[in-house]
């Protein structure tokens, strides 16, 4: 059984729309005063908005509304700051064998389709990194290093995610569920993608500029001594 607190009493005239149901003619409802009410189940891991929730609902629910939106008394749920969700009529619920057990397995495990997850979250990336995630990644790493003030990235985008999955990598940075949409932590990985632009960027005879760079990779502080010892050891055989 649904807990108590899915239940919703339709409030809306006639039946609400299929497609565009409105949250805000759905009410939640005690079951215990229910009778000859339209109830309707609004399943939680179904449902979310902007402030609440995450991708495992927002795939729930577009897998679950893929599945049964030609079912008559299932319709699509919105409202305002993003607000999604299904709502199942009554009868519908206790009637249709296939759909109860689809909800039946979220008990169990609170995810339909863990492939259509992973899209979503890969979809969500995408859509981060052009919308913030790039800009301030560029920005950040700018500021950085006064030598790095003036870096303007080729118009190849692969230059500045190449530079970003390298430095994600090594600082063991991985992308979060954050209510719907990806976030990462970029002042976790910046420093490092400083320390690859410092060491691609930096002339051999000017490796001493270097000296006070507090280094996030200790892979990269470890080559940037051994070419400091070279230059050295080639001035040396210059010299003699």
């Amino acid at each position: 059984m649904p807990d108590k607190d899915e239940w919703y009493e339709y409030t809306g005239d006639d039946e609400p729309s299929k497609d565009f149901a409105s949250y805000a003619d759905f009410y939640p409802c005690d079951l215990k005063n229910a009778k000859g009410r339209k109830l309707y189940l609004m399943p939680k891991l179904l449902s979310g908005s902007d402030y609440s929730g995450s991708l495992v609902e927002v795939s729930n629910h577009r897998v679950f509304w893929n599945t049964f939106k030609r079912c008559a008394g299932v319709h699509d749920v919105q409202g305002g700051y993003g607000t999604f969700g299904v709502a199942i009529r009554e009868d519908v619920y206790n009637g249709n064998g296939d759909l109860r057990e689809t909800l039946e397995r979220l008990d169990g495990y609170p995810l339909l389709d863990e492939d259509d997850h992973l899209t979503l979250e890969v979809e969500k990336e995408g859509e981060a990194w052009g919308d913030w995630v790039k800009h301030d990644f560029i920005r950040l790493v700018r500021g950085a290093h006064p030598t790095l003030e003036e870096w303007e990235p080729n118009d190849d985008e692969s230059e500045v995610e190449e530079l970003f999955r390298v430095a994600q990598d090594e600082a063991n940075e991985y992308w979060e569920d954050d209510g719907g949409s990806m976030y990462i932590r970029l002042e976790k990985i910046v420093p490092y993608a400083v320390d690859h632009m410092l060491l691609q960027r930096t002339p051999a005879d000017q490796l001493l500029l270097l000296a006070d760079h507090t280094w996030a990779s200790d892979k990269l502080a470890q080559e940037y001594e051994q070419r400091l010892k070279g230059t050295y050891h080639a001035e040396a055989q210059n010299c003699g």
